[in-house]
């Protein structure tokens, strides 16, 4: 699934990920992967399909 971001939040995170590259090399591709990362998990768990497996209980 492609996520569009609003503009804003896409120069927000262009900027994070600057501020963190400058802290450190490679720290601001790794604060992308892991919004990325996290991003993917936030829509996973939108399916239907993941929603179901969530809420099973030991019982099921």
């Amino acid at each position: 699934m492609r996520v569009v971001l609003d503009p804003a939040a896409a120069a927000e995170l262009r900027e994070a990920a600057v501020f963190y590259e400058d802290c450190r090399e490679g720290l601001g591709q790794e604060f992308l992967t892991s919004v990325e990362a996290a991003s993917a998990r936030t829509f996973d768990m939108k399916s239907p399909s993941a929603t179901m497996s969530a809420n099973k209980t030991a019982d099921s």
